[in-house]
């Protein structure tokens, strides 16, 4: 394109202007031109469609969001893939966890931990009854006479391998303590631990959402002895005794 005497063509910076144009819309790309005193002109360059506008801005985010999405997708489609089991796959660990439950390893634990289990927990798993269950509404009566209710989802096997999936007690400056069951929402109760064998102790509840530590019972016989019924299909119809 030629210029007037003394016009020289500056760095390219486009506006889009709108163009009425009957019924469509059609944006019309300018081009700012410097003269030698000083001063710009402009003049129009050429018209570009509403559609190519549209292309040119919203088109590359697009792409970039349909790449993020499938970049997702793909992964997630791997990692079901490397984590699927087959149903005996599903039956054989459920089955090696049960005998876990019925074969505690308390000396282990206590080994690592340095301290000794309370009497009642080791108690607790030689009731085999008890410890298998599933799915367990447990009902408690509060001192102003209303009924709340505890839900444990499974019993943990009284060994070091269930507690590297629970909650690091005293990390959080609660103490030393076993997990002995979980609601399968990534919280879990447990009691205290102590120098000396102690008769029994009390339950906490270890919860990361809202985050904190609640005491839910004076003690683990207490705790056991609340009403209870499992809501597991494998249950029995009548609920279970304490």
């Amino acid at each position: 394109m030629a210029y007037p005497l003394g016009i020289q063509r500056a760095t390219s910076v486009h506006r889009a202007l709108h163009r009425e144009q009957g019924p469509q819309v059609r944006f019309v790309r300018f081009a700012s031109l410097a003269c030698s005193d000083g001063s710009s002109i402009i003049s129009e360059v050429f018209d570009v469609p509403s559609e190519t506008i549209m292309i040119e801005v919203f088109g590359p985010l697009m792409a970039a969001f349909l790449l993020l999405m499938a970049a997702f997708g793909i992964r997630r489609l791997l990692h079901q893939f490397r984590n699927r089991m087959t149903p005996e796959q599903r039956q054989a660990a459920r089955d090696s966890f049960r005998r876990r439950l019925v074969h505690p390893n308390p000396s282990e634990v206590e080994q690592e931990m340095g301290a000794l289990l309370p009497q009642r927990l080791l108690t607790l798993y030689s009731d085999h009854q008890t410890i298998l269950a599933e799915e367990l509404e447990i009902r408690r009566q509060n001192r102003d006479g209303m009924r709340s209710a505890e839900w444990i989802e499974a019993f943990l096997p009284l060994d070091l391998e269930s507690q590297e999936y629970t909650v690091d007690l005293t990390e959080h400056g609660w103490g030393k303590g076993f997990c002995f069951a979980t609601d399968g929402a990534g919280n879990f109760y447990w009691v205290p631990v102590s120098h000396t064998r102690q008769p029994d102790a009390p339950v906490f509840f270890a919860c990361h959402d809202p985050f904190g530590n609640e005491q839910v019972a004076s003690s683990l016989d207490d705790f056991l002895s609340w009403p209870r019924t499992s809501h597991s299909p494998e249950a029995q119809e009548q609920p279970l005794s304490a």
